[in-house]
Order: C-alpha cells, then structure tokens, then sequence
C-alpha cells in the first residue's frame, strides 16, 4: 500500500503513514482535503484528496523528501529573509482583518490545475452545478477542495480576441472594430475574476446564470447607487479622487446586498463569488466608459493603451474589494437578517474599511513615485492577501460540513 510524509504545521514532513491512516484521518476530521503529502519516494507535494486514488506498494525506504522550496529556505540568506518577510506582512494582515494567514503551499495547490488539460467534458461539469438538480450535498464537497482553472481560459480567449480587433484597427482603420475592441479590452480581467470566484464556490450552490446576472445587474446598481452617492459633494470637495472609497465601496456592497443577500446562500464563499461578480461588473462597465471617454479626447492610440492598463490592473481593485466586502459580511451574517451588530462585527469592520483605506490611496497621491505600477501591484497584493485568508477561511468552513449560523 502507498505511504506518504506529511507535512504539519511546523512545514517539516513526517511520517510515513499508509494510506489507509491518512483515509481514516481525513473521515475523522483530524487532516483537511487541502492538507499536502508526498508519497514515498517522490519528490513531488500533493494534496491529501489528490493522493486518495488506487493504492501500490512503496518502492523501498526513500530518502526524506524535502519541503516545497518556498516554504523552507536557508534562514539567513537573501530567499530565507524575503520568504521570512514575507509571512511575518501576511500574518500582519491576517491579524488585523481577522483572516486566515495565506501559506505558499496552499495558494500553489489552489493554482495547480491552470496550465494542466482540460476537455470539455470537464469545463461543461465545471459550470453544471447550482441549479436545484445540481446543486450536491455538502458531504459531497466538503473534501473536495476547489482548485479553479477555467478563469484562464477566459481571460486568454478574449485577450486574443482583443489583440486580433486591435491588429485589424491597425491594418484597416475601420471604425466598427473600436466597439469590439472597448467591450474585449474591458471585459477580459474582470469577467476572468469574477469565473475564479465561481470556480471557488465550494458548496457549488451558485449558478453561472446567477454569476452573470450579478455581473450584469450588480455592476450597472453598483455604477447607479455610486452616481447618487456622488450627488453628496463634501466628501469630493475633501478628499477628491480619493473620495470615490468612501461612495464606491459602500454602493458596490449595497447592490450585493440587494441582489444577492438570502438565506439559500450562508457560506463565506458565496459572499466572495456574489462580491467578485458585482465589482466584475462594475469594473467592465466603468473602463468602457473610460476607453471611450479616452477615445474622443485622446484618440485610438490612448484608448488602446488605456484599456490595456486598466485591464492589467483590474484584477487588483474592484473585483478584488467588493469580494472581499461581501466575502467579510456573509462571514457574519450567514445569509440571515442584516442587522447593525453585522456592520459593527470587527470580522466585518476591520476588512471592510481595509478595502475603503486600499482604495482611498489608490486614488491618492501617495506612493505614487513607486516604478512600473509597483504601487497599484502592492496595494494589490494586500488586497488579495485578504481575500485569499476569507478563501482559505471559506474551504475550512465547509470542510466541517455544518452549516453556519450567523455570530
């Protein structure tokens, strides 16, 4: 029978245990799905519910393989000190947002799957889920740790589509592919965000039709609740651009709220997919209206490179924020009444303004002397330290299998 080292806590591997031991521990609650191994005798770490597959007898007494190199470096050398840094910022935020800490292993075994095969068997089962047919128990899930990859697809496909209307604007100037281009351009990143999301949905209790009406719907509520909000001149007239936290956020989650807020959908990760496709949305919408706005005051060559930059930062704002709202209210609520303790919950509070104080200096001028967008990428890369923490936190609670009641 299989053995396997396991990888604790510690990031050191012990072991080995037999397959049999690691099945028994992950019934009885004592190993997670998303839990690493490595089978005796390879070098290679997978998860726990990748390695219960057919069983064959250990090849000898291996060496001990080693950690993921990642997460165990030389303490002292210039890798070691980054990695160090690393985890000490991400516990930081996981402290102050009341999230998970975010683990190297655990975001490579989220992102495995992107660049492996994939037929359409596989991407139509993919999105066959979240009807009332379809919808599995979650006995059924609760191991089954999500490890998303169609997002890519989509977001190559229409990369390619926008690069293609951009080569025939190029060669032939005719004005009917400058529509193509806006809607491509604009769509690409955020609709690609919004799939991962779905894709995260680990209960697979959401539909894509639900998914593409919140992209839709949300995105245009969100734009009109912001409208009103902007009607409200003193927070401009303070803070200026960066006044637009203060009215965006807070309109974004009320279209989420309006939307999506029912009892059908307690899980964390159901707040995180219904936030990511309303701030999808939002985003797709609001850099249409920027290409072309760019398009009539700067030309074709400024909207191109407008669409550009906004898609390549899109991942990093909006989708990301309005995730991570929702993501942080459903956390409290379960789906149940809202109430004012739900906004006071410092497990909602303290992400929430996070996002509204990531937005605020994204609009600012500070740090803005930051090379190649390195700015936007760090405040970036804080926000989705908190969403992927809510991520983590999410699989965690549905791999208990009880449903949540609101705190």
């Amino acid at each position: 029978m299989k053995q396997y080292w396991v990888l604790g806590a510690d990031r050191q591997p012990t072991g080995p245990i037999a397959l049999q031991e690691l099945n028994s521990r992950l019934a009885a609650g004592e190993a997670s799905a998303s839990d690493l191994v490595c089978e005796v005798g390879a070098t290679a770490w997978i998860t726990v519910g990748e390695a219960l597959g057919a069983a064959a007898p250990p090849s000898g007494p291996p060496p001990l393989p080693l950690p993921p190199t990642s997460s165990g470096p030389v303490r002292g050398g210039s890798i070691g000190g980054l990695n160090d840094l690393a985890s000490s910022v991400a516990g930081r935020i996981a402290k102050a947002t009341h999230t998970e800490k975010v683990e190297y292993a655990e975001v490579h075994s989220l992102f495995s799957e992107i660049f492996r095969r994939h037929n359409a068997d596989e991407a139509e089962a993919h999105f066959g889920v979240g009807l009332a047919s379809t919808t599995p128990s979650i006995e059924e899930v609760r191991h089954r740790k999500p490890q998303p990859w169609f997002f890519g697809r989509i977001l190559a496909f229409l990369g390619v589509a926008f690069i293609a209307l951009g080569i025939a604007w190029e060669q032939f100037t005719n004005i009917n592919v400058l529509p193509g281009m806006i809607v491509t351009g604009s769509f690409a990143a955020p609709l690609a965000m919004a799939v991962f999301f779905f894709e995260c949905n680990q209960p697979q209790n959401i539909s894509l039709y639900v998914v593409l009406k919140l992209f839709v719907w949300g995105g245009v509520l969100g734009i009109v609740l912001s409208l009103v909000l902007f009607e409200i001149e003193w927070p401009t007239a303070l803070f200026g651009a960066s006044a637009a936290a203060l009215i965006e956020e807070p309109g974004k989650l009320a279209a989420v709220i309006l939307l999506a807020h029912r009892s059908r959908y307690p899980w964390t990760l159901n707040g995180l997919c219904f936030g990511a496709a309303v701030g999808a949305g939002f985003a797709a919408f609001e850099s249409a209206g920027y290409a072309l706005m760019t398009a009539v005051l700067g030309g074709t060559d400024a909207m191109t490179q407008n669409l550009i930059v906004r898609g390549f930062l899109s991942p990093f704002a909006h989708v990301v924020w309005t995730a991570i709202a929702a993501g942080a209210l459903w956390r409290v609520s379960r789906g149940g009444p809202l109430t004012a303790a739900s906004f006071l919950n410092w497990r909602f509070a303290s992400p929430f303004l996070v996002v509204v104080a990531l937005h605020f200096t994204w609009n600012s001028s500070f740090l803005d002397g930051i090379p190649f967008y390195g700015k936007y990428l760090l405040l970036g890369g804080i926000a989705w330290i908190v969403a992927l923490g809510l991520l983590f936190g999410g699989f965690r609670e549905v791999s208990k299998g009880v449903l949540p009641t609101p705190e």
